[in-house]
């Protein structure tokens, strides 16, 4: 590529790899279809189209009406991207972050994946969640930012969570 005149920098390659992998582009085909686990998928999707559009709501997103007007908590936001997948979490209606602690099988942190629900230690032990998207950024709905991507690199994250991992998808 280089001798062809395309690519002068010496560490294009690496540059390249590294918006690849920071914007996610690794889950798409030459032909923009995504590979990789479809439910997981769904259900990040289910809730990436909520992003900077729905508030936190504490207890939202246990009935329908709450759902359909996007009012959820980090729990229910959880819930309902799986069940967006056709997986589900437990009853919509009590699902917290101690219900769902115990979903799926624990899985060591430094070998968590898209997808993975991932714990902190906010409001108590296990008082938050999110779902891991890769390269440090999880999906969550926090009470500062609502549905939004947070970053585990971050001071805020990073002094909370706890490590706990739990894969519901494989």
């Amino acid at each position: 590529i280089q001798k062809a005149g395309y690519a002068t920098d010496p560490n294009y390659a690496n540059q390249l790899i590294q918006v690849i992998n920071d914007f996610g582009l690794n889950i798409y085909d030459m032909n923009g279809n995504v590979v990789g686990n479809d439910v997981i998928e769904k259900a990040i999707e289910a809730g990436m189209k909520w992003v900077g559009k729905s508030p936190y709501v504490w207890g939202g997103g246990r009935n329908q009406s709450d759902v359909d007007a996007g009012r959820f908590d980090c729990s229910s936001l959880v819930h309902y991207c799986y069940a967006s997948a056709g997986i589900t979490l437990g009853p919509r209606e009590s699902v917290t972050t101690w219900s769902l602690i115990n979903m799926g099988k624990p899985v060591p942190a430094s070998e968590m994946k898209r997808g993975d629900l991932i714990f902190f230690d906010t409001a108590g032990r296990n008082g938050h969640i999110g779902i891991y998207l890769g390269n440090g950024k999880f999906l969550n709905d926090s009470s500062t930012q609502g549905v939004s991507i947070g970053d585990l690199n971050s001071a805020y994250w990073s002094r909370y969570f706890n490590g706990n991992v739990r894969r519901v998808v494989e």
